[in-house]
């Protein structure tokens, strides 16, 4: 297995980081594209650990960082760049997602993947966009989702008008200490795109199936946020997970193998995808 590292320009022309894990031996591997979630990065935890479980498969996993998300090309561990993270939006995150397909469907580096062959596969707040970019584009064979959220709009904190006062909200984050910001832009963008940005209208135009997964335990994301996507989307199938919102993996993570409960989504995704 080899991990490759690439660049590219994603929302409001901003660098981010990304990598692609696969066996060389493997001819035109399928795709496998990963969105992270909410104060997440594309290293966290157990995320190499799942690339490499592919990549052992047969497939070619990507995953790359928001371009808002905090991180920097060459830093995206402890979110070093908290004005980038300030101004992230959710149309941002779905802009990264076509930039994103736009430079792997026009780099030599990736014609060795079968784009024709896009899985897309997003965990909690990434799952989000993983829906509202299969309801906006024909470019996936499959959307599956992990412990994801239904409704971005009732996320937002209960103080708007504070918020607006203020200019800016913090948010804590519990590993690192710090305390990260998120303008009132935010919400605002929020608001003049919700016609692209409103999770239930795409995913009822989702035609490509998928699982959807969720611990009932999940204390970030509750588990009725994935009945709602498996109501809304007509080829999706809910699957009961085990493990809370990260099904028992946490980062950093130490070992060299992931928890069962992650294992055993990876071994259901490749069940499906071989059927496919």
């Amino acid at each position: 297995m080899v991990q490759e590292k690439f660049a590219f320009k994603g929302a409001a022309n901003r660098l981010t980081a990304g990598d692609i894990s696969y066996n060389p031996a493997i001819e035109k591997p399928e795709l496998i594209v990963f969105l992270h979630g909410y104060k997440g990065f594309k290293d966290w935890g157990c995320w190499n650990l799942m690339a490499e479980y592919f990549a052992a498969k047969g497939y070619a996993f990507l995953k790359f960082n928001f371009s808002h998300n905090g991180g920097t090309v060459g830093d995206y561990f402890d979110f070093p760049d908290l004005e980038a993270f300030s101004k992230n939006r959710y149309s941002y995150e779905l802009e990264d997602v076509k930039q994103l397909l736009n430079h792997i469907k026009s780099n030599s580096q990736f014609k060795r993947f079968d784009l024709d062959n896009i899985h897309l596969v997003g965990h909690s707040r990434g799952g989000g966009i993983a829906i509202l970019a299969a309801g906006h584009w024909n470019d996936f064979k499959s959307i599956s989702t992990l412990a994801a959220v239904s409704d971005y709009k009732k996320r937002f904190p209960a103080n708007i008008e504070s918020w607006e006062k203020e200019g800016k909200i913090f948010v804590k984050n519990g590993r690192t200490g710090q305390d990260m910001p998120h303008d009132f832009e935010f919400y605002k963008d929020f608001i003049q795109n919700n016609e692209d940005l409103e999770i239930k209208k795409w995913a009822k135009k989702v035609t490509v199936p998928g699982l959807v997964f969720h611990a009932k335990d999940d204390q970030a994301v509750a588990f009725n946020e994935s009945k709602n996507i498996n109501d809304w989307i007509s080829k999706v199938e809910l699957v009961e997970a085990k493990g809370g919102h990260t099904f028992n993996s946490k980062h950093p993570w130490k070992e060299n193998k992931m928890p069962d409960e992650l294992w055993q989504i990876c071994r259901e995704l490749k069940r499906f995808y071989r059927k496919m």
